[in-house]
């Protein structure tokens, strides 16, 4: 388990789903540090995963942009196809290119621990 974690305070954990199909779908949240944490989580790697382990490779992954708040980070998906996803955050800070108790590190619905994405995220159409 990390010990420091990214509340995936997807603050609303937005999915904005629009109808029509000229509209592109999106999954839209922000990064935040749990309280009482310090940290960056400002260009942290935030990836989509179709299975709840995180396995495998991502469908599809983004950078938080650079808000310049260290303890706030927005990120957005577009064109997500519909389906359930598992959203994992999770930056390297000690750039072993694995996650270790040393980086940041998140899940959207529940903690940080190797082999558990949290809950899903489901994106619909229109």
């Amino acid at each position: 388990m990390l010990k420091r974690s990214i509340a995936l305070a997807l603050l609303g954990a937005v999915i904005a789903l629009f109808p029509g199909c000229s509209k592109e779908t999106k999954v839209i949240g922000t990064l935040a540090l749990q309280p009482g944490q310090t940290g960056d989580v400002q260009n942290t790697r935030v990836s989509l995963y179709e299975n709840a382990n995180l396995t495998g490779k991502p469908v599809v992954s983004v950078t938080s942009e650079a808000s310049g708040d260290p303890n706030s980070s927005p990120f957005e998906f577009t064109d997500v196809i519909q389906g359930d996803y598992y959203l994992l955050a999770w930056k390297d800070l000690d750039g072993d290119s694995a996650i270790s108790d040393k980086d940041l590190g998140g899940v959207y619905g529940g903690t940080c621990t190797p082999g558990y994405g949290g809950k899903p995220i489901t994106v619909a159409k229109g």
